[in-house]
């Protein structure tokens, strides 16, 4: 079961009273770490915004999804790896760096209009982490075999990638 404690990224598997840990991944891989800096991106403020984005995605078109699959690679091992050019996130008063910008366009003043652009860059957002995480557990789900999943941690408040997840 996946599980995100203290910006770490692990899963393992539970028997009895006893968790075997299988992978852990730590800060600065933290897909959740890229959602914040997204929401902040537009607009939004970080660990309060990202509802808000999810919500905003179902209102665009994921025509931005290639670039997330650039700016985070999700390996064969259900691991992966955040391209630190784009989100820079222990450098620097902001989550995103200027090649975000130059890839995006500006980033959106908070409590300013949301245009399209903004709405696809969400719903490009939604439609990568949603894969990202269908991709990870499904690896689990190859190594484990096992049925039930447990699921903890702020990115598993995205009732959207969970929805994605149940039906999988």
């Amino acid at each position: 079961f996946p599980v995100t404690i203290d910006m770490a990224f692990l899963y393992g598997t539970g028997k009895g009273n006893s968790i075997q840990l299988h992978k852990e991944m730590r800060y600065p891989e933290s897909l959740g770490l890229v959602y914040s800096a997204i929401t902040t991106y537009l607009g939004f403020k970080a660990h309060s915004g990202e509802g808000k984005v999810m919500g905003l995605a179902s209102y665009g078109k994921p025509r931005f999804s290639n670039k997330f699959k650039e700016m985070v690679h999700v390996l064969p091992d259900g691991s992966f790896k955040v391209d630190p050019s784009f989100f820079p996130f222990n450098t620097g008063e902001r989550m995103f760096s200027q090649k975000l910008i130059d890839d995006f366009g500006p980033a959106r003043v908070p409590e300013s209009e949301i245009t399209e652009r903004h709405q696809d860059i969400a719903a490009s957002l939604q439609e990568f982490f949603e894969n990202a995480l269908l991709k990870i557990t499904q690896r689990l789900y190859q190594e484990t075999k096992l049925d039930n999943l447990c699921l903890a941690g702020g990115v598993f408040l995205n009732c959207s990638a969970n929805q994605k997840l149940l039906e999988s």
